[in-house]
């Protein structure tokens, strides 16, 4: 128990020095960056704004406090997606997605089954299920199996490299 104890205790060290110098740096900036800031934080504390806009104003924040980290971050985050691994493993993510969706309109054509009375058995909504099968957005491991059982298949069917954790 010591163990836990001792490892929150440096984590909690570590997220305070990370405050203090995200604080010292907004500290030495311009007041309308500080203005910038403040309006992202708003964001970030609205539990009610979609997690797009809290990414970007985590991006914001990042690049306004910190901006030749985030120059060099940007640089190896470019070189890494040029890089043959990432596109091949891109081009995976796409091809999985494609055949979920592909997989899941099939089995709905051949058991008559409507987007919306899908969306009904797995207490979701119509245009949710409308996004994923137009591929806008990526299915959460506990959606592929909640679509599975409401089609009466194994998750696999769906994902083939599905892992249930």
């Amino acid at each position: 128990m010591a163990t836990l104890f001792q490892a929150e205790k440096v984590l909690s060290k570590t997220a305070l020095q990370f405050y203090l110098e995200v604080q010292c740096a907004l500290d030495e900036c311009d007041p309308k960056i500080q203005e910038i800031v403040a309006r992202m934080f708003k964001i970030l504390r609205n539990k009610n704004a979609p997690s797009e806009a809290q990414s970007h104003a985590w991006d914001v924040i990042d690049e306004a406090i910190f901006p030749s980290r985030s120059a060099m971050i940007r640089e190896e985050n470019n070189a890494f997606h040029a890089s043959p691994e990432a596109q091949t493993a891109e081009q995976e993510l796409i091809d999985e997605e494609r055949n979920f969706a592909e997989t899941v309109q099939t089995l709905m054509e051949s058991k008559g089954i409507s987007q919306a009375q899908l969306a009904a058995q797995m207490g979701t909504t119509q245009p949710a299920v409308s996004n994923l099968l137009k591929r806008q957005s990526r299915p959460q491991r506990k959606t592929i199996k909640r679509i599975a059982e409401a089609l009466g298949v194994n998750p696999k069917v769906l994902w083939p490299n599905f892992v249930d954790a």
